[in-house]
């Protein structure tokens, strides 16, 4: 049974309790038999002090006898005087043969006194004294004066005999409450050691059963905390005061490879995981200036068992009895992440700056290219013409860079368009390779579904992973291109919803990537280049993703590596690729523009004029509303706006927008940027545009929205 009492201490415990029964007994039974001595011993001494007053009687009656028959001596008083006589020695020697206590009641004394006298009356009385006869009136006199003196001397002793068994009654019983109290003194404190004895007992018992729980205890934590070393993620070590390596967890082993027997001391331990000299020195010297400090913290590069270079934050204290305490943790992830932080810093510098200088350039770009558009529609000469063509499709190429860099800067919705893939595979992959070293095939079946996607954007998917591959075929390869319809059914796909999508696969013969790399691949800032930034994948997974698709990835090391792009199909394909609208589109009425940059307002302006509108040009919104209400007070109001998102310093689209809506809720408002990373291009609607327009445009994409909008 939990926390019984041992067999030994049982058998203490009940001899104690034995012992108790003993001594209670013991005192009950001495209290008893003297309480009975005292009760008894005055009544023996008070019926033997009855016998002496009983002699003493009978002597005054012999007295009185006698003092008869000296005044009377006559037979008759002589009788009464011998059979008096008779009675008294008797009684004396009654008394004689049965006192006990002669020492309290001076018995022999008495008997000394009276006994002579009695005797000498009853020679007396029967033979005479001195000649006289026994019944003559001398004789008489003469027993009387023998006979008092003995009776005064019988009567003293008595009175002495009364006081001092009195004295010695009461002697006698302080002196037995004097050892009653010694004994029941004697039982409690007895009585006391037994129960301080008890107590000491069961306490002890008690301490042992506290230091038995209290070794369970210990026990719990040393296994909890032994746990907790062993399982703990730091790697735990301990170390004597003389170096050497007295323990170590399995995070250390983990961390390092070593074990404890594969390290003799603290020399051994620099030796293995510091091989290079030089830097073995170096902290060598600052763990000498740690040693006189505590809770040390510092942080170096070791070299594991398995050679991989690790950066490791150690912890040092030192422990009373002088052993120290040192705790490793690997840090190599949060030091990489530190760089890449940095990196991330430097990469936002240059987004901010790209995105600076993309803007300003989209602007010159959209000069250049509604010029060359404008000068494309306007000559008559075919070369001249086939030339501009030549120039306006390689600045498609250069609004297409911008807008990388204006994503790549801000990132942002995708603008979708419904369009076919192929021809936009085939030229993204091959512009891309532009200049490259590599072979690049393509499978790209004519009824391949159309789809709705952002083309700049969806064009840096397919130029990070193009550029990839390219990358892990340093010396040379091919590059496959395949694209195909699917239909996902049920959860076929875990990442994808059912419906039907074109899968892009494009695989390389490359290096192909590692296993344990495959499930980070897509981590922003996470790349195995030495100059990567590790942004390109992960922004490529970010526009899938907004696209309502998936990346996946399959890879054998030294075989290749295959991304597969999976973009939902279009539900409603209706083309939207294609030039919907005739060259030669003419409108009539008044359009009022908003653009801070004066090259564009002019190129609008043209591009406008030659389609049969009339322009009025402002440089800020506020300008821009009050042409705008001040035209409808004149009853000539303006057939549409377009409007650029951005002004510097002054007041933009959305704002120009929101107070145009309050005059006129159904004009025709474009809006028209660069940043098409903004809401406001994606969704025009939802901030009250009626569409959006990307610079650069083309006088046909302008054409085409006017003919869309403006009522006849």
């Amino acid at each position: 049974m939990k926390n019984a009492w041992p067999l030994t201490q049982i058998l203490l415990l009940s001899s104690i309790a034995i012992a108790i029964v003993a001594v209670v007994v013991t005192i009950i039974m001495t209290n008893t038999t003297l309480r009975s001595v005292e009760k008894n011993l005055p009544n023996t001494l008070i019926k033997e002090l009855v016998s002496l007053d009983l002699v003493l009687g009978h002597l005054s009656e012999v007295v009185t006898a006698a003092q008869i028959t000296a005044e009377n001596a006559s037979s008759q008083n002589f009788d009464k005087l011998t059979d008096k006589v008779q009675t008294a020695v008797e009684s004396v020697a009654t008394l004689r043969l049965t006192y006990v206590f002669d020492n309290l009641i001076q018995a022999s004394a008495f008997h000394a006194a009276v006994a002579p006298a009695i005797a000498d009356l009853q020679i007396w009385l029967s033979e005479g004294i001195s000649g006289y006869g026994p019944r003559s009136k001398t004789t008489a006199q003469i027993v009387l004066s023998r006979i008092l003196d003995s009776f005064q001397k019988a009567k003293i002793l008595n009175q002495q005999s009364r006081l001092n068994a009195q004295n010695k009654l009461n002697e006698g019983r302080e002196k037995l409450d004097r050892f009653l109290s010694s004994v029941n003194l004697l039982f409690l404190l007895t009585l006391l050691i037994t129960l301080i004895m008890i107590f000491l007992f069961v306490r002890q018992h008690l301490l042992k059963l506290g230091e038995i729980k209290a070794q369970k205890t210990l026990q719990t934590q040393r296994d909890l905390l032994n746990s907790l070393f062993e399982n703990i993620l730091l790697g735990i070590t301990v170390w004597s005061k003389e170096g050497l390596f007295l323990f170590a967890n399995k995070s250390f082993t983990h961390l390092t490879g070593y074990r404890v027997e594969d390290i003799k001391d603290i020399q051994n331990w620099f030796t293995k995981v510091y091989p290079d000299p030089v830097y073995r020195d170096m902290v060598l010297e600052d763990w000498n200036k740690s040693t006189q400090l505590t809770d040390v913290v510092r942080e170096f590069k070791i070299t594991c068992k398995n050679g991989q270079v690790k950066d490791v934050e150690f912890r040092g204290t030192f422990l009373p009895d002088g052993r120290a305490l040192v705790s490793l943790t690997d840090i190599t992830e949060r030091k990489a992440l530190e760089a890449q932080y940095e990196q991330a810093q430097k990469m936002e510098a240059l987004g901010t700056l790209a995105g600076g200088i993309a803007h300003d350039f989209n602007n010159l770009l959209s000069g250049i290219f509604g010029y060359i558009d404008l000068a494309r529609k306007k000559t008559k000469e075919s070369k001249t013409e086939e030339y501009l063509t030549k120039a306006f499709n390689t600045s498609g190429r250069a609004k297409g860079l911008t807008h990388q860099l204006l994503t790549f800067s801000k990132g942002g919705a995708p603008i979708k368009r419904i369009d076919s893939l192929v021809p936009f595979l085939q030229e993204t992959t091959q512009f891309a390779l532009s200049g490259a070293d590599v072979s690049c095939s393509f499978n790209l079946p004519d009824d391949l579904w159309m789809c709705d996607y952002d083309k700049n954007q969806l064009g840096q998917v397919i130029d990070n992973i193009v550029i990839n591959a390219h990358h892990a075929m340093p010396s040379g390869g091919n590059i496959q291109v395949d694209a195909t319809n699917v239909i996902v059914k049920g959860r076929e796909h875990p990442a994808l919803d059912p419906g039907k999508y074109v899968k892009i696969s494009i695989s390389d013969t490359g290096m192909g990537i590692a296993e344990k790399y495959i499930p980070r691949i897509f981590d922003p800032f996470f790349t195995t280049k030495q100059k990567g930034s590790g942004l390109g994948l992960a922004t490529s997974y970010s526009i899938v993703k907004r696209h309502g698709g998936i990346i996946d990835i399959e890879s054998i090391l030294g075989v290749g590596a295959t991304f597969h792009i999976f973009i939902p199909a279009a539900e409603h394909p209706k083309f939207q690729g294609k030039t919907l609208v005739e060259k030669n589109y003419q409108g009539s009425g008044r359009i009022l523009i908003m653009d801070d940059e004066e090259m564009i307002q002019e190129m609008m302006t043209d591009m406008l004029e030659t389609m049969g509108f009339t322009i009025k040009g402002e440089n800020e919104g506020r300008g821009a509303v009050e042409a705008f209400k001040k035209a409808k007070e004149r009853n000539d109001p303006f057939r549409a706006v377009i409007l650029d998102l951005t002004v510097k310093g002054g007041m933009g689209g959305k704002e120009t927008v929101k107070e145009i809506r309050k005059t006129d809720k159904t004009i025709p408002v474009f809006v028209a940027s660069g940043y098409s990373e903004d809401e406001a291009i994606a969704n025009p609607e939802a901030f009250g545009f009626t569409a959006s327009l990307e610079k650069p445009f083309s006088v046909a994409q302008l054409a085409r929205i006017f003919e869309k909008y403006l009522k006849s």
